[in-house]
């Protein structure tokens, strides 16, 4: 297994109004010589009613370099209503792909 989540995906804020920039920040690492390339696929499950900013329910980061080091490192995505907003926990789901595997990991986001 070439990839290790050294520290699980943490959300900030983790309880917010819409539209808002949420942060999400973990630790990860590989045990490659020299680490690997890797792409990162967030998705929000927000029962239709919350997408990410352009209006989709996937955003994707590729050509993350991966060390053997742990890596702190963080992606900021925009997350907005579409119908009527109302309070709901809304998942946030991440894949990160590299060369042997994968690794899945993912946040709860309340929404007010």
């Amino acid at each position: 297994m070439g990839l290790k989540i050294d520290i699980g995906l943490i959300a900030t804020p983790s309880v917010t109004g819409l539209p808002a920039r949420i942060n999400l920040r973990q630790t990860i690492s590989s045990n490659f010589p020299g680490g690997e390339a890797v792409s990162i696929t967030y998705t929000v499950e927000g029962a239709g009613k919350v997408v990410f900013e352009g209006g989709g329910t996937t955003f994707q980061v590729a050509g993350v370099h991966v060390p053997e080091n742990s890596l702190q490192r963080e992606d900021t995505v925009g997350l907005v209503w579409i119908g009527s907003p109302s309070p709901a926990q809304i998942p946030i789901r991440q894949e990160i792909v590299g060369i042997e595997d994968a690794c899945h990991d993912g946040v709860l986001i309340a929404v007010q």
